[in-house]
C-alpha cells in the first residue's frame, strides 16, 4: 500500500523530531496535490482493495477449498458496485465452492492503535442456502509463520472479528464491520455475534500476532454457490465518522427530522405507534421502519427506544419502558421519545417537546429560570453574531417535570443542566442535541468577559429534573449552573414556542 502511495504522491518524509513554525505536517507528501494529500491522510496505516486492477488476482491467494477465485467483471458481472470498477468473485454454483482466500500483504500491527476492518459482500441466491462465511483477519507472528486465534500454525480457527459461522441473506448487499486493539494475554478474544466487536468493544488479536491480511472463508462447510466481494479496507481510527461510534457513544448530531410518536387506547390497554421516520446524522439521514407496542399501561409514561448496530437504519424493533435507565442498556441503543399513554377511553396523546434547561439554572445574575417571565431580558446569540444582546422572553413559562437531563461540561468548567433532547447550536450554525455535545465548541459567557468558543468536555447524566420552556424568539441564550459562566444553550427554531 505504501509503494502504490509512493508511485502517486512522491516522497514520503518523517518530520518528527523537527520544529518550527514551518515545519510541514507530520507524514506530509512531497510533490503530492492537495487532493492527493486529503487522500493520502485518509488511506495512511491503512489496507484497500477495491480489486479495479486486474493484478488483484496476484496479490490475493486461495488457501483451502475447490471453489473458484476470479475477477467479477471479467466474468461478466453487472450488479452495482460502491468501491472500484470489479470485485472478486468466490465460489463456484454447480459444485464445491468453499474457499478460503486471503491477501498476501501482510499489515504490520500496532496494538495500540484502534482499527477498523469493513467488507461489502453480496450472496448469491443459489446453491446450498445454508452455507455460512468466516471472515476477519488471518493473523501472524512475529517469524512470519501463521498465528491463529488459539496460536497455531494454521488456517484454521483463525480470527473471524467480522463473521463467524454467519449464514447470509441471499441476494442482498450487506456491509460487514469488526473493530480491533490489541493483543490479548493467550487466545484471541472476539465475540463470534455479528457486530458485537464495535468500538466499544474491539476484538483483541491473539498474543503473538504481529501482522495480519484480511481473508474470506465463503460457503462453509463444502458448500456451493457464489459470493462477490465488493471491497475490503482496513482503516486506523484516528478521527471518527458518527456511524463508527455507539449511539450511546456519539458526539455529533442527530435529530429526528419529524415527530414519530403517538399513543392511543387499545381496548383493555393502550399502545404507542411508532411513524416510519428519518432521523439526521452528521454523515446523511437514516431512515426507520413503522412499529407498534402493544398491551401497555394506561395514564403512564413511556420511553421508547430501539437497538440498531452500526447505525443502519431500516427494520428495527421498537420497545417501551417505564426506567430510564434502559435507555442506556446497550451500546447500539437509540432512544426514539418520551410519551405518557392517554387513560381508559382517553383520545389519542402525542409527546410534549422537553426542550429546555432545568430548575434551578441561571439566566443571568438574580435571574433564575424558576422565576422567570415574559419581558424578562436575557443573555441572547443568534448564528453570526459576533456577541450576545439582550432580548426579551417571549410568551408564557411553561414547566414539564420529570424529564431527563444531562450536565454538559466545558474546558473552563462552565456547566448547565438541560435536557437531553434539547437543540444546541454551534458557532457554525450546526444543531446537536444536548445528549450528543462532547466534542463540540459552544458559547461561553463569563462574568465581564466577551463571548467565547469553549469544548464540551463532558456529557453527564442528570436524571430526572423539571425543566423550563424559554422562548426568546427563534435565537439561543445563555444560562447555567453557576450565573457566572453559562452556555449558550437552546436553539429557538427547534422548539415550540
Amino acid at each position: 500500500m505504501l509503494t502504490r502511495i509512493d508511485q502517486i504522491a512522491g516522497v514520503r518524509v518523517d518530520w518528527e523530531e523537527i520544529y518550527g513554525t514551518n515545519k510541514p505536517e507530520d507524514g506530509a507528501t512531497v510533490g503530492a496535490t492537495a487532493q492527493e494529500r486529503a487522500q493520502i491522510r485518509s488511506m495512511r496505516n491503512t489496507f484497500l482493495e477495491d480489486f479495479s486492477d486486474l493484478s488483484w488476482l496476484d496479490a490475493w491467494t486461495k488457501a483451502l477449498g475447490s471453489g473458484v477465485v476470479q475477477d467479477y467483471t471479467s466474468a461478466g458481472g453487472s450488479s452495482p458496485l460502491k468501491i472500484g470498477s470489479s470485485a472478486a468473485l468466490l465460489g463456484s454454483s454447480s459444485s464445491d465452492g468453499m474457499a478460503y482466500f486471503h491477501s498476501k500483504e501482510r499489515v504490520p500491527f500496532d496494538p495500540d492503535k484502534l482499527y477498523r476492518i469493513e467488507a461489502r459482500m453480496l450472496v448469491y441466491s443459489e446453491g446450498d442456502t445454508d452455507r455460512t462465511m468466516h471472515c476477519g483477519l488471518v493473523g501472524y507472528d512475529g517469524s512470519g509463520a501463521l498465528c491463529s486465534g488459539v496460536g497455531t500454525d494454521s488456517y484454521s480457527s483463525q480470527h473471524y472479528i467480522l463473521t463467524a459461522g454467519h449464514t447470509p441473506p441471499l441476494s442482498s448487499w450487506q456491509t460487514y464491520v469488526a473493530y480491533f486493539k490489541g493483543n490479548s494475554t493467550a487466545n484471541a478474544v472476539y465475540s463470534g455475534t455479528l457486530g458485537a466487536n464495535h468500538i466499544g468493544n474491539p476484538a483483541k488479536l491473539h498474543a503473538n500476532v504481529r501482522s495480519f491480511s484480511p481473508m474470506f472463508y465463503v460457503n462453509y462447510p463444502n458448500k456451493n454457490g457464489r459470493v462477490i466481494l465488493d471491497y475490503v479496507k482496513v482503516d486506523v481510527i484516528e478521527v471518527q465518522d458518527q456511524r463508527n461510534l455507539p449511539m450511546i457513544q456519539s458526539g455529533i448530531a442527530s435529530l429526528p427530522t419529524s415527530s414519530a410518536l403517538s399513543a392511543s387506547d387499545d381496548g383493555s390497554t393502550a399502545k404507542i405507534t411508532i411513524a416510519a421516520h428519518a432521523v439526521q446524522f452528521g454523515f446523511g439521514t437514516i431512515n426507520y421502519n413503522s412499529g407498534s407496542i402493544t398491551g401497555l399501561s394506561f395514564n403512564t409514561k413511556y420511553y421508547v427506544y430501539c437497538d440498531d448496530p452500526g447505525t443502519q437504519g431500516g427494520a428495527v424493533t421498537y420497545y417501551a419502558t417505564t426506567n430510564i435507565y434502559q435507555l442506556a442498556a446497550n451500546t447500539w441503543r437509540r432512544s426514539i421519545g418520551t410519551i405518557t399513554t392517554p387513560s381508559n377511553g382517553g383520545g389519542t396523546t402525542f409527546p410534549r417537546d422537553p426542550w429546555c434547561i432545568a430548575a434551578g439554572t441561571w439566566l443571568r445574575e438574580g435571574l433564575l429560570a424558576d422565576n422567570c417571565e415574559s419581558g424578562n431580558l436575557i443573555d441572547c446569540w443568534d448564528t453570526g453574531d459576533e456577541e450576545t444582546h439582550l432580548s426579551p422572553i417571549i410568551g408564557a413559562v411553561d414547566a414539564e417535570p420529570k424529564i431527563p437531563c444531562v450536565l454538559l461540561t466545558t474546558t473552563s468548567g462552565a456547566q448547565v443542566i438541560c435536557s437531553r433532547e434539547t437543540p444546541i447550536t454551534n458557532r457554525a450554525g450546526q444543531v446537536y442535541e444536548a445528549q450528543h455535545c462532547e466534542g463540540v465548541e459552544l458559547g461561553v459567557l463569563h462574568e465581564e468577559e466577551p463571548l467565547t468558543w469553549e469544548t464540551v468536555e463532558r456529557v453527564e447524566c442528570a436524571g430526572l429534573h423539571t425543566v423550563y420552556k424559554v422562548s426568546v424568539g427563534g435565537k439561543s441564550y445563555a444560562a447555567g449552573v453557576d450565573s457566572q459562566h453559562r452556555i449558550i444553550t437552546h436553539n429557538g427554531v427547534h422548539k415550540s414556542d
